[in-house]
């Protein structure tokens, strides 16, 4: 589709019909603040609520996981984070931990969103569980998913 085009159909959208759109949908949709270092986390949907086990109260202010957390051992997180520094969209495929303990992979699409004056404002990232679990995403046997799974640890 054509942005200018896009463009046109998103301002014809009401900004209630497009808050309905985020809060209805199934993928997970966190905003984090990419003027403060800390990219602390400033919006989250109900769907990430679910997703993480996190309420919005409980994640809003604190920094988001996926910056802070150690990805040592983790090419994926290294390129995601490193796309971040360089303000840059990125999509991974990473371990994730629930707030109860559970382990689960997530298809995480990170975006830089921008002011009206071209400034950098926040970084959306939207995520969703892998179909088929931990074996699919890292495409070895569920061992070894599990395995790679258990060792992430977020903060």
């Amino acid at each position: 589709m054509n942005n200018s085009r896009e463009a046109r159909s998103a301002k014809a959208l009401s900004r209630h019909t497009l808050e309905q759109m985020v809060s209805r949908s199934s993928e997970g949709f966190l905003l984090a603040d990419a003027k403060d270092p800390a990219l602390p986390i400033v919006y989250a949907n109900p769907a990430y609520e679910d997703l993480s086990g996190y309420s919005i109260e409980e994640l809003v202010g604190s920094s988001w996981p996926l910056a802070t957390r150690d990805c040592a051992g983790q090419p994926e997180l290294e390129r995601l984070r490193a796309a971040i520094g360089r303000s840059e969209q990125c999509r991974a495929v990473l371990p994730e931990v629930r707030k109860d303990g559970t382990s689960w992979f997530s298809h995480v699409s990170v975006e830089p969103l921008y002011n009206a004056r071209g400034e950098l404002r926040y970084f959306l990232c939207i995520q969703r569980p892998v179909a088929g679990g931990a074996a699919e995403a890292i495409g070895d046997s569920p061992g070894e998913a599990l395995e790679v799974a258990s060792s992430t640890e977020v903060s």
